[in-house]
C-alpha cells in the first residue's frame, strides 16, 4: 500500500510540475513614436498653434494595449504594454506629424517658451483608439481650435478606421501609428480651412 501511495504522490507531483512550468509569454513593449527625425521648423511661420491639451478616454489610460472583443467589451493584453504613457506617445507622434505636414504653421507644446506669443490653441479629446474584433483599428476623437484674437472656437469630429493588414498586436500598433498620421493630416486640413 505504501508503494502505491508513493507512486500516486510522485505521479501527481509530476503532473503539477508539468502544468506549472508552462512557458510564460514575455512582456512586449510598444510605442507609437517612430525613430524618424523631428521635422525642421519653418523659419518664419505664418502661425504658431499651441497643442494645449490631449485627453484620453479612461479605458485608454492603462499601460496595457486594449482590444475591443465586441460592441461593449474590451480585453486588456497583459503581456503587451505601452513603453511609455499612451497620452505622451500620442502627443509626441501627433506633434511630429502636424509639423511634418505644414510648412507655414508651427505646432508647439504649451511648455515651449514661444507659446506665449501664440493666438491659437489646439485641444484633442480621444474617445477610442484601439484594434477591434472586426479586423480593423479605429480612432474616434473630437478636436477644436480656440482663436484668441477672434474669441471663437472651431471644432470637428474625427472617425478614422483602417483594416488590419496582419494579425497580432505589433501589426495593430503599426496601423495605430498610421491612424495618427491620417488624423494629423485631417486636423491640418481643417485648420487651414478655418483660417
Amino acid at each position: 500500500m505504501s508503494k502505491y501511495r508513493t507512486a500516486l504522490f510522485l505521479a501527481c507531483l509530476t503532473l503539477l510540475t508539468a502544468c506549472g512550468s508552462a512557458p510564460v509569454e514575455p512582456l512586449r513593449y510598444y510605442t507609437l513614436d517612430d525613430t524618424s527625425p523631428i521635422p525642421s521648423e519653418p523659419e518664419n511661420p505664418a502661425r504658431i498653434i499651441v497643442f494645449k491639451t490631449l485627453s484620453l478616454a479612461e479605458y485608454l489610460q492603462q499601460s496595457y494595449l486594449a482590444f475591443q472583443t465586441n460592441s461593449h467589451q474590451l480585453h486588456y493584453a497583459s503581456q503587451h504594454i505601452w513603453a511609455e504613457n499612451l497620452q505622451t506617445t500620442i502627443e509626441k507622434s501627433l506633434l511630429k506629424e502636424l509639423n511634418r505636414n505644414n510648412s507655414d504653421i508651427l505646432f508647439i507644446k504649451e511648455s515651449d517658451p514661444r507659446a506665449k506669443r501664440a493666438n491659437e490653441y489646439l485641444s484633442v479629446d480621444i474617445e477610442h483608439f484601439l484594434a477591434t474584433n472586426q479586423k480593423n483599428v479605429q480612432l474616434t476623437a473630437r478636436y477644436w481650435v480656440n482663436f484668441k484674437k477672434e474669441r471663437v472656437s472651431k471644432a470637428a469630429v474625427s472617425n478614422i478606421e483602417t483594416p488590419l493588414q496582419d494579425s497580432g498586436y505589433a501589426a495593430s500598433v503599426k496601423e495605430m501609428r498610421n491612424l495618427i498620421t491620417q488624423f494629423a493630416q485631417e486636423i491640418a486640413q481643417n485648420i487651414n480651412d478655418w483660417s
